[in-house]
């Protein structure tokens, strides 16, 4: 088990955690400069925040695809019953929702 972990499962677990850390620091910044409280008053989105837009989409996709793979393609159904997966799938949805109306 050791050697799994140093050999091949800590490398992945350690970009896995990089890129989700990256994620999240997207998602927080995209929601401050987009929220109703902070955004200009015209409601049009700059080139950055735009641009910020779709990374976050991209990223949500790989994350969905992630999952996906993870359910077996909703093969396993024991995959459904973790509370957490479904948290996992009504998130990326959400981001998915917010991104698409922020570039409205």
């Amino acid at each position: 088990l050791r050697v799994m972990w140093v050999d091949y499962i800590r490398k992945y677990f350690l970009f896995d955690l990089i890129v989700y850390i990256f994620y999240f620091a997207l998602w927080v910044c995209l929601v401050d400069w987009t929220s109703s409280s902070t955004s200009n008053i015209e409601g049009s989105l700059s080139g950055f925040e735009y641009g910020l837009s779709i990374v976050m989409l991209v990223l949500n996709t790989i994350y969905a695809m992630k999952e996906i793979f993870q359910s077996g393609f909703g093969r396993r159904m024991g995959y459904f019953a973790s509370l957490w997966n479904i948290v996992d799938f009504v998130s990326i949805t959400l981001v998915y929702a917010y991104s698409i109306s922020t570039m409205a």
